[in-house]
């Protein structure tokens, strides 16, 4: 069996699991996050999605992430540059109200891009304690993100996801192999898209959270991290003997710069070899890389330069110019008009054409995961990293909201505790500056980081107050030490 050169990324290194009947490479990314925010002073910082869907780099994107969701939850999800994408939340509950988001969606849509939706990451609020729960919540997002029907709950408008993706690092599992089979029921009554489960499990197999939906459920994706552990070989035993989709490919997760994860950034040179290796296994399927703001920050361009490597196809010859990074004089003034433009982008959304693109063609860094995915089931079939908050975390999976919460969240032994978020002091200077009641979506000062108000808090994010809500009867609290606390 074929030995893959180890990848040394330690926190992140993931396959994904993916059915393709034409066996063409695919490159994934993950987008809303915004890790990248803070590289080159700013000028990385994520666009919209459609911004990313303009050219043939990019073939799946992940949308990340709902942050909250499962035994005693209500459904929440978080997107670093929301204020531009979204109105605040749907009165009555904890969903952002993102009517941008419907264009941006259906506008990658078109150009044949699928769009998938992630549920969990680092530090969310989630788990599924029960196979009740797993159905609950499966008809839940369905309704709410798939073609469902209740009408009163579409963060995105009319816009229909082609799936979505469990990046589970945390809480109870019962109820994971029920949540896929009751999604695959939902899938199978829809004839109009083919759609898509992926999984982002562990590179130890079997996979903590994950294990027991990998043995009885159907997937399309999945993903793994440890670069320490690249264990390809035992993943493509998996996918040759245990896995209930015989057509299952497995995709290579990997940070696209060196600020995309604590360790384990590849150089392209060194990620060409490797993927030529895994090119030979009948199981490869492509690259997957978090996130896009990072991919796209690097110059030249690392999202574009391992396009090239991996749409080659699996027999692929690899140019001179793919083995140095694509450094040639028209990818360096691509990046550069990237940079140049790219404080414009996403200033005003109206501003796109009917088609949602824009003129530029950013670039920004990834980190790595490996993941496991199967083949896509068409409505015929019935087979079956949280808020990122960019100005704390350079290393792997996104976070959610960086408050610390009382509230109880059904978790496993294995569950990571919660990530508190870092924030000036209430005797700082700069809040005694801007002492007014935030409001989401009006201007801050970039000496802003947090304030509490009644019921919640804000977040000052590129320039603009995001307003965020303390779980039920949960009261924000600023603590001398700097940190948030909903309490």
């Amino acid at each position: 069996m074929m030995q893959a050169s180890v990848l040394s990324w330690i926190t992140l290194v993931t396959f994904f699991v993916l059915v393709n009947d034409t066996m063409a490479l695919k490159l994934i990314q993950y987008w809303g996050q915004n890790s990248a925010s803070t590289n080159h002073g700013g000028k990385a910082a994520q666009k919209s999605l459609s911004y990313y869907c303009q050219d043939d780099t990019q073939d799946i994107l992940m949308i990340s992430f709902v942050h909250q969701f499962g035994t005693n939850q209500e459904m929440a999800f978080d997107l670093s540059t929301e204020s531009n994408h979204c109105k605040g939340l749907i009165q009555g509950t904890q969903l952002l109200d993102c009517p941008q988001m419907e264009k941006e969606i259906q506008t990658c849509q078109k150009k044949g891009k699928k769009i998938l939706l992630s549920l969990g990451g680092a530090s969310g609020s989630y788990g599924l304690a029960s196979a009740k729960d797993g159905e609950t919540w499966a008809n839940k997002l369905w309704n709410t993100f798939g073609n469902g029907h209740d009408a009163k709950l579409r963060p995105f408008g009319k816009a229909v996801v082609d799936g979505f993706d469990l990046d589970i690092e945390a809480g109870s599992v019962e109820g994971y192999t029920a949540f896929v089979k009751t999604m695959r029921k939902h899938y199978s009554k829809d004839s109009s898209r083919t759609y898509y489960i992926s999984g982002a499990p562990q590179c130890p197999f079997p996979d903590a959270w994950l294990g027991d939906a990998l043995k009885h459920a159907w997937f399309d994706f999945y993903c793994s991290p440890k670069g320490s552990q690249f264990n390809y070989d035992t993943w493509e035993n998996w996918a040759k003997k245990d896995s209930i989709n015989k057509k299952v490919e497995l995709y290579l997760g990997i940070p696209a710069s060196p600020s995309a994860a604590g360790s384990g950034y590849l150089p392209l040179k060194e990620l060409v070899k490797t993927i030529q290796k895994l090119k030979s296994s009948p199981y490869f399927g492509g690259v997957m890389m978090w996130d896009v703001s990072q991919a796209y920050s690097e110059h030249p361009n690392f999202a574009k330069a391992v396009a090239k490597v991996i749409h080659n196809g699996k027999s692929g010859k690899v140019d001179d110019d793919d083995d140095k990074g694509g450094n040639n004089a028209k990818d360096k003034n691509h990046n550069k008009d990237d940079e140049d433009n790219n404080d414009d982008e996403d200033k005003d959304n109206d501003g796109e054409d009917s088609d949602g693109d824009n003129e530029n063609g950013g670039d920004q860094p990834t980190a790595t995961t490996s993941s496991t995915v199967s083949t896509p089931t068409s409505g015929s079939s019935s087979k079956s990293k949280h808020h990122h908050h960019h100005n704390h975390h350079k290393h792997h999976r996104p976070h959610h909201h960086h408050t610390k919460s009382t509230s109880s969240v059904p978790t496993s032994t294995h569950a990571k505790k919660p990530t508190s978020t870092h924030t000036s002091s209430p005797s700082d200077e700069s809040a005694s500056k801007n002492s007014g009641k935030p409001k989401h979506g009006s201007k801050c000062s970039s000496t802003d980081t947090f304030r509490c108000i009644e019921g919640g808090f804000g977040q000052c994010d590129q320039g603009k107050w995001l307003v965020r809500p303390c779980n039920g009867s949960l009261k924000c609290k600023m603590a001398s030490s700097g940190l948030v606390l909903c309490t």
